[in-house]
């Protein structure tokens, strides 16, 4: 006899931040067939709510000759922070708020003035040069931070020893990881993605645990010019300082600063993120 889930007339019951249906599962003796057709045939999430691991089932009449029977069935979905989550769900939480720099060099000069018959000073990009120093100014920054979480089961959770010796590191291959309720990827090449460190999160019953590991990421840029000067390449997580130095501007007359060269230095080391477990 096939298997069917049939939803109550009066199924759904609201409560506070929380909603639950009750259904009849016909067809099946078996406990374990009646639950596997449960988490199959209802849906994940609902309305922004996540369904509970266990959802509840019990006989009304079962036939184990016949091989047939009924079951109740209660399936919750309550807020996402109360769901203990299976193992192997990752979450991502995102944001690009809240990052700041110090820039000595534009991106371009719009425009330069200076009094009726003198010409301006062209300072190849500088800002704020005040006679002997290119001061620069401080910036809201384009950042990229996220965090991931994950429950692991008890008999494979990540080495602490190696979360700690990848802490403050650098992938050294593309990184990837994709949230399994929204499906939604961040995908990041060699050089962008610095790990930040990892905190422990909720420990189930069962023994299984979240690990919340939180990230940056920062673009690999290439072929861009820094005054007259061009940068072949600068991988995210590296650093770049511009070296000035006194420089004759022949149309103004005068002695300025400008960028004679652009260096680019490692700072973070890199490692492999494949033993974080995503």
């Amino acid at each position: 006899m096939p298997l069917s889930l049939i939803e109550h007339v009066e199924s759904r019951e609201y409560s506070g931040d929380s909603v639950t249906f009750h259904y009849v599962l016909r067809g099946t003796s078996s406990d374990s067939l009646a639950w596997a057709a449960l988490l199959s045939s209802t849906a994940t999430t609902y309305n922004g709510l996540v369904r509970e691991r266990r959802p509840g089932i019990k006989p009304i009449w079962v036939d184990t000759i016949a091989g047939t029977g009924d079951w109740e069935c209660t399936v919750r979905y309550c807020q996402p922070d109360k769901v203990q989550s299976e193992v192997g769900t990752v979450r991502i939480q995102w944001s690009t708020k809240g990052g700041n720099q110090h820039v000595t060099q534009s991106i371009s000069t719009v425009a330069r003035y200076a009094p009726t018959g003198k010409a301006p000073t062209d300072h190849k990009g500088a800002i704020g040069y005040n006679g002997e120093n290119v001061e620069g100014v401080d910036l809201p920054a384009p950042v990229f931070n996220f965090q991931v979480t994950k429950r692991f089961a008890s008999d494979g959770l990540p080495s602490l020893g190696t979360i700690h010796s990848l802490t403050a590191k650098v992938n050294d291959a593309e990184f990837s990881v994709t949230d399994t309720v929204t499906g939604q990827t961040i995908t990041l090449a060699a050089g962008e993605c610095l790990f930040e460190g990892a905190e422990s999160g909720q420990v189930g019953e069962d023994g299984s645990m979240d690990y919340v590991y939180s990230f940056s990421a920062s673009p690999n840029k290439a072929n861009f010019t820094v005054g007259d000067v061009t940068v072949a390449a600068k991988k995210g997580w590296e650093y770049l300082w511009v070296e000035y130095a006194d420089a004759e501007d022949a149309t103004a007359k005068r002695i300025c600063k400008r960028p004679v060269g652009a260096h680019v230095e490692k700072v973070f080391e890199t490692g492999d993120f494949a033993p974080l477990g995503l």
